[in-house]
């Protein structure tokens, strides 16, 4: 994340460490800070950034494992179903044989 703070015409006391210098505004939450605190403040920013697209990355992780595992389950019942309509038509047709039998 590349933050443009604007730098301002006025030399005051910086709203986080309260030295004298020339101030910036940052990009990220508007707060009037020197060079110094900037500094700090976009080392702290990357960090909770590279946090939640860590964060992002195991949940997209977890979420590709999960629906693999899906596809794999909904397959097996697929085929469990084939087997079962199967398994039915045999058995249908063994019923009929058998009553064909007992007629004759």
């Amino acid at each position: 994340m590349t933050t443009n703070h604007k730098p301002l015409s006025i030399i005051a006391k910086c709203a986080l460490c309260s030295i004298k210098t020339e101030l910036f505004v940052c990009s990220h939450c508007d707060e009037v800070i020197c060079q110094k605190c900037v500094d700090k403040h976009q080392l702290k920013l990357n960090e909770t950034l590279k946090e939640h697209w860590n964060l992002c990355k195991t949940k997209f992780d977890n979420l590709s494992r999960l629906s693999g595992f899906i596809k794999i389950r909904k397959n097996s019942f697929v085929n469990v179903s084939f087997c079962l309509q199967i398994f039915t038509i045999k058995m249908r047709v063994m019923l009929k044989m058998k009553s064909i039998e007992y007629v004759y």
